[in-house]
């Protein structure tokens, strides 16, 4: 999987006893927006410390201060924040609220937006797990809920792990040297030409777990794929 590079960042080592923040709101349950009435299709854009505590998001690598409360763009980069209204974008992840990260599409392309926050990374995380898919799977369209993925700057490789009713889980390994330390994490959406770019992210952690080893998730990923494709022709 290609990642894009970008955002640079320093490692900071958190010695014993010394406190660091750590990572917050990362199922984004948090939210503090306006309640929407029922003749409200959505709701307008409101701060980001409301809409996604803990987290900043860039445009086009321009930070941002305001993002969407349960509505979206049609075709311009956008941040949102979906819960109320989540039903109109094939429903929440996780828990109560989902993120949309939007880039664009069709013929306003060649945009990026990125959601980050920087915090301590447990002392025994081994691995990355956060849940993704495109805003509406019941939409046909090029659009397929991946994002890339930067942990201290440095881009990581991510792969599925296990479906769910309407979200794909993901899996990445910590780097060795990140345990313990202070880093910035970020998700990125990239549009190009022709492309819906509108992915939701939720439900983000830390894991003492580690993931598989990729050749093994691809053996079970064909499995799967051609366990349904026989069920198709039966």
């Amino acid at each position: 999987m290609k990642c894009f590079s970008m955002w640079l960042s320093v490692s900071t080592f958190v010695a014993p006893g010394v406190f660091a923040q750590e990572f917050i709101n990362l199922d984004f349950e948090s939210a503090n927006v306006p309640h929407l009435s029922p003749e409200e299709w959505g709701g307008d854009y409101v701060p980001i410390a409301d809409a996604v505590p803990g987290w900043t998001c860039a445009i086009d690598g321009v930070q941002v201060t305001q993002v969407l409360n349960n509505n979206g763009t049609q075709g311009g980069p956008s941040l949102s924040i979906w819960g109320q209204r989540a039903t109109l974008v094939g429903g929440v992840l996780q828990g109560s609220q989902t993120v949309i990260l939007s880039a664009g599409f069709g013929d306003d392309f060649g945009h990026t937006t990125s959601l980050s926050q920087t915090g301590l990374i447990p002392l025994s995380a081994r691995s990355l797990l956060f849940k993704a898919a495109p805003y509406d799977q019941a939409t046909p369209g090029p659009a397929d809920g991946l994002f890339s993925v930067f942990m201290g700057g440095r881009s990581v490789d991510y792969y599925p792990l296990s479906i769910g009713a309407n979200y794909t889980l993901y899996g990445a390994t910590i780097p060795a040297e990140f345990p313990g330390t202070v880093q910035s994490l970020s998700f990125t959406d990239a549009s190009f030409p022709g492309t819906w770019h509108y992915e939701k992210l939720d439900d983000i952690q830390f894991t003492a777990d580690p993931i598989p080893e990729p050749s093994l998730m691809s053996f079970v990923a064909l499995s799967v794929a051609l366990t349904i494709s026989r069920s198709k022709r039966a």
